[in-house]
C-alpha cells in the first residue's frame, strides 16, 4: 500500500491544508476540500495548487476555488 498525501497550496507556495496523509490501496479515491485551512478558517476564492504524492509519483495541478 502506497503512502498518499494530498496537499493544497496558495499562490505563494504556502501549504493551506492537507486533505490526505495515509496509506491507501491502489485504485480510484476521492477527496473533498471544504475551502478551509488546517485551522478551520475559510480561505478566499482564488487560484490554488494541489500536490498529490504516492510513493515515487508526484503530480501538481492548478485549481480555482469559487465560493
Amino acid at each position: 500500500r502506497p503512502h498518499v498525501t494530498l496537499e493544497i497550496f496558495n499562490l505563494l507556495g504556502r501549504r493551506v491544508t492537507t486533505l490526505v496523509d495515509e496509506y491507501r490501496e491502489a485504485g480510484i479515491h476521492e477527496a473533498t476540500w471544504d475551502g478551509c485551512d488546517d485551522r478551520g478558517n475559510d480561505v478566499s476564492s482564488g487560484i490554488y495548487f494541489y500536490r498529490l504524492r504516492a510513493n515515487n509519483f508526484t503530480e501538481s495541478k492548478k485549481m480555482i476555488l469559487m465560493k
